[in-house]
């Protein structure tokens, strides 16, 4: 995750939901803030490697990251976890990563729309789940 719990909606958002389905909190131990792009999301999975109980499933918060991640088992020739990144960047196609689009294009479309007409509205854009089968078979 980019930024912790107190400081980030999309933080919030993802915890809640992660709580929401297994009734509990994510363990601290198996979540990491601060991770941007590529080498953070390389640098997170030698972490993840080194817990007692590697994880079985990592989300991150970019395809970029989830790549890093992706990268860094291949190269430890572990195991690769199932892994969902976000944003449907190329490096998750060319991966063959899963990943929810959001529709930022969308998105921003609607909002350069609504500030020509100067207009104050919501406008629902819904996130959709891609699954590749490159790594993922638990999904």
């Amino acid at each position: 995750m980019n930024r912790d719990y107190d400081h980030s909606p999309t933080t919030q958002a993802a915890v809640d939901c992660y709580e929401q389905v297994f009734h509990q909190k994510p363990k601290t131990e198996y979540t990491v803030t601060g991770v941007l792009g590529y080498e953070d999301g390389y640098q997170a999975a030698e972490y993840f490697l080194s817990l007692p109980k590697p994880s079985d499933f990592i989300f991150a918060n970019s395809d970029n990251i989830a790549a890093g991640i992706f990268q860094y088992y291949r190269n430890q020739q572990q195991p690769i976890p199932t892994i969902v990144g976000q944003k449907n960047e190329v490096v998750s196609r060319l991966m063959n990563i899963s990943t929810i689009d959001h529709h930022y294009d969308e998105v921003g479309k609607n909002a350069v729309d609504l500030v020509i007409n100067k207009k104050v509205q919501h406008i629902p854009v819904s996130s959709e789940f891609i699954r590749r089968t490159g790594q993922v078979s638990s999904i």
